[in-house]
C-alpha cells in the first residue's frame, strides 16, 4: 500500500501500483477517488481490471474517453 498526497495524480502512480501487486495476487478490481484520468481506465482494460471510481462533483462525463463509453 502506498499512500500519496493530493498533489500526486492516480495516473503517475496507479500504473506501478497494479504490476507491484498483481506479482502477488490477482487484481480483478481497482477502487480511486475522483481525481482519475481516461488513462487509469485503458491501462486497467488492458489488465482486465474492473475499476470502480467515483466521480468528483464537477466531473465532465461527456469528455471522450473509449473506455469509459463502454461501461
Amino acid at each position: 500500500m502506498e499512500v500519496t498526497t493530493d498533489y500526486v495524480h492516480d495516473s503517475k502512480v496507479f500504473p506501478r501500483l497494479l504490476e507491484e501487486t498483481e506479482s502477488h495476487r490477482r487484481v480483478v478490481k481497482a477502487y480511486g477517488d475522483g481525481h482519475t484520468t481516461g488513462g487509469v481506465y485503458e491501462f486497467s482494460e488492458s489488465k482486465v481490471v474492473e475499476t470502480i471510481i467515483k466521480l468528483r462533483k464537477n466531473s465532465h462525463i461527456d469528455t471522450p474517453s473509449e473506455v469509459r463509453e463502454r461501461l
